[in-house]
């Protein structure tokens, strides 16, 4: 009898709730776990029914949870899903991104969710329809393009008046969070900035893709 491999599994992400009461896990397994933060010894696993059963969805890779501790949102693959944390409705879901949504965030008053993948997009969405009802709407107020890379991680400012992300390009940039408009981007100057490649001989093209991502720059 053939003896079936088992899979580890990689815990991607976690988050409490506001109030601290709750701590909502996720990873490899495609499921979200609430565990019981009141019992602080021994946390309980409260909840596994925030599951996703999408398509080609293999790995959740990011977690947040609404300021008023009502919504839990989380990205995968391709989409992104977001629950009530009480009752049993059906998530909303969201799909614009095309490669892994490594970062959710909700802003301050709740009403926007905002994402980062390594299709290198910021995507924030209007959910404020959602927010005293059911579930039921968002809808993808703009894609914000800037960054080269993987974007890694995204955050809205304590005021809420913008949104930040950071990528593997090396940049953090500045969005107005009303109008998407990058207003700053910040850098930190790698080992060989300002360096000039032109026309250097004897290294291979990744290489030069390499020293370009390090600060240098070849001028045309």
């Amino acid at each position: 009898m053939a003896v079936q491999q088992a899979t580890a599994y990689y815990t991607h992400e976690i988050a409490f709730t506001p109030n601290g009461h709750i701590l909502a896990s996720a990873g490899t397994d495609c499921t979200v776990r609430l565990w019981d933060m009141t019992q602080s010894q021994y946390p309980e696993l409260v909840e596994i029914r925030k599951t996703v059963q999408e398509e080609n969805e293999q790995d959740i890779f990011s977690v947040a949870v609404n300021p008023d501790g009502t919504k839990l949102a989380c990205g995968g693959n391709y989409v992104i899903h977001v629950w009530t944390l009480q009752g049993d409705e059906s998530p909303l879901i969201l799909r614009q991104h095309t490669n892994w949504i490594f970062s959710v965030t909700f802003s301050p008053d709740g009403a926007t969710l905002t994402s980062g993948s390594a299709d290198c997009t910021v995507c924030p969405w209007d959910i404020s329809a959602s927010l005293n009802t059911s579930v039921a709407g968002g809808t993808l107020r703009a894609i914000l393009h800037g960054h080269s890379e993987t974007v890694y991680k995204v955050t809205f400012s304590p005021d809420g008046t913008a949104v930040l992300s950071c990528s593997f390009d090396g940049t953090i940039k500045f969005w107005d969070s009303q109008t998407g408009e990058c207003l700053n981007t910040l850098r930190v100057a790698g080992p060989y900035a300002g360096m000039n490649i032109t026309g250097m001989t004897g290294i291979t093209e990744a290489q030069k893709t390499a020293l370009k991502t390090l600060g240098a720059i070849e001028k045309v």
